[in-house]
């Protein structure tokens, strides 16, 4: 099952300040470690909100945007987030504690959410093309003539 694991934004990540080379490295770790235990599925960093829109509607329905930075408490809005595969809800807090946070900061927050299994799981376009074509392969190999040679 699949779960989200969202950082939310901070003052600091709201700057768009760089973390440190040592925090990088712990993060690059921590993401390999995930990816070589087929838990991650995704992951991305956000840019702050000053590079975002937001877009409301009214009582009438009418779209308002809204350029960035965004007003209000940090904690509203996401800096990154992971989609982890996990059995358990344990096991996905178990993964999420593992992660580095760092230097200065206080208030780090974390949230995970399971995303909704909307029937069988897609799978990538790229994998389902090859699949396609070693079927036709297959195919053509199974009926042609016997005796005659392949080319």
């Amino acid at each position: 099952m699949r779960m989200m694991l969202m950082i939310k934004a901070t003052d600091y990540s709201e700057t768009g300040v760089n973390y440190s080379s040592e925090h990088t490295k712990k993060l690059q770790e921590y993401k390999t470690m995930l990816a070589r235990e087929g838990i991650l599925l995704a992951e991305e960093e956000l840019q702050p909100s000053t590079r975002g829109i937001k877009i409301t509607y009214s009582q009438d329905g009418k779209p308002e945007l809204l350029a960035g930075p965004f007003e209000g408490n940090s904690k509203e809005l996401v800096a990154a987030y992971y989609v982890f595969d996990v059995e358990t809800e344990e096991e996905a807090v178990q993964w999420a504690l593992r992660m580095p946070i760092g230097a200065g900061q206080a208030g780090h927050e974390l949230e995970l959410r399971w995303l909704e299994e909307k029937g069988e799981r897609k799978r990538e376009p790229v994998i389902e093309g090859m699949e396609a074509d070693l079927q036709e392969q297959l195919y053509i190999y199974q009926n042609q003539p016997k005796g005659s040679e392949r080319v």
